[in-house]
């Protein structure tokens, strides 16, 4: 019987959250019941001590592939306790929390997916009553590299897409299974995530705009020493959704004054701008670069907040050399980078005098 699934955060003891990783769900059981309750106290359980740890040399010695036995039964409020599960490299290293707060039955059994110092501690709701350390011998699992098959980059609004994962790999060929998150989409979609679990899913949007969506392979030996390594099991995948047959707006951008100076703010309209399906058009996006002292571009401002039929603003930069990019909106934001839609955006090079 499974009792618990490892939720793996790579946090510090201390739980900064902005040093956490994404979560890694294991798809292998951490905990089971021990084969043999008799055996529960036995040699092949977890010693528990409170301080001072044990010397290195004192401290069981596992394989991968070897279980070890966690008995709780002689500890005080033991229906109610949990383990929290660390790892290390060193034995008086840094140990990274990989799961917390995982219950078991009094007399539970832990079979190790990686390599390393495994430091558990047994815990109630207001302190940690015992402690356990072993080491885990073997050769680290390597990562699933993933690879998706190509998908369009621009698709109908409505229209399912495939996104095929089955190229992906796996260095120890080990079974794979496929988790899909959505990080973006348009304002209003209640498109969900492709179904994890097999390698070929299918992904609808229901709103113009922007998607972008994320995958990783998982082989069940996740654990945070693989981290660096598990780069190359996410892969993500871009699309932008647009109503078969609508034409994009053609953007015509006015400066005034045409040479400005510091003390004179400028006004750049779009007015004029035209549209084949007579939609409402609004600007969608502009940024403001700006020549710095070293010969490079870098951003001075930018801005995306426009209300409904808004196509002119005004800034007033300090002196210097400008790029200003302005993108239209009708009814989604258009992109540079999409064929098709390049009439959509423009951009001016211009200088405010001292």
């Amino acid at each position: 019987m499974t009792l618990g699934l490892l939720a793996i955060s790579c946090k510090t003891e201390k739980e900064d959250p902005s040093t956490q990783l994404a979560p890694l769900l294991l798809s292998m059981p951490l905990i089971q019941s021990a084969p043999n309750q008799s055996t529960c106290a036995g040699p092949g359980s977890l010693p528990l001590f409170t301080d001072p740890m044990p010397p290195e040399n004192e401290i069981l010695t596992l394989h991968l592939g070897e279980s070890i036995v966690l008995d709780q039964a002689n500890q005080p409020g033991s229906p109610n306790l949990v383990w929290d599960f660390f790892a290390g490299t060193e034995y008086l290293g840094f140990y990274q929390r990989f799961a917390r707060h995982v219950q078991a039955e009094q007399c539970a059994s832990y079979t190790p997916t990686f390599p390393g110092f495994h430091y558990l501690k047994l815990c109630n709701s207001q302190a940690c009553l015992a402690r356990g350390i072993i080491k885990v011998e073997g050769q680290m699992n390597r990562a699933p590299v993933a690879r998706a098959a190509p998908i369009p980059l621009v698709v109908p609004v409505g229209v399912g897409q495939t996104l095929d994962l089955s190229a992906s790999t796996d260095p120890e060929n080990d079974e794979l299974k496929f988790e899909w998150k959505i990080l973006i989409k348009p304002a209003g979609s209640s498109a969900v995530a492709p179904t994890s679990g097999p390698a070929v899913q299918s992904f609808t949007p229901d709103q113009p705009g922007k998607y972008f969506l994320m995958s990783r392979a998982r082989d069940g030996f996740e654990n945070p020493f693989r981290f660096l390594d598990e780069a190359n099991s996410q892969i993500s995948a871009l699309l932008y959704a647009r109503i078969p047959g609508n034409q994009a707006p053609t953007i015509s951008l006015g400066m005034t004054p045409s040479n400005p100076t510091e003390s004179t703010a400028i006004t750049f309209d779009a007015s004029a701008s035209t549209d084949q399906d007579d939609a409402e058009l609004k600007i969608h996006y502009w940024s403001l670069i700006r020549l710095n002292d070293w010969g490079s571009w870098e951003l001075d401002r930018e801005s995306d907040q426009f209300t409904d039929g808004q196509l002119t603003f005004t800034i007033a930069p300090t002196a210097g050399t400008y790029q200003i990019y302005v993108c239209l909106a009708d009814y989604v934001g258009r992109d540079f980078g999409l064929e098709g839609e390049e009439q959509s955006c423009t951009y001016k090079e211009f200088v405010v005098a001292p």
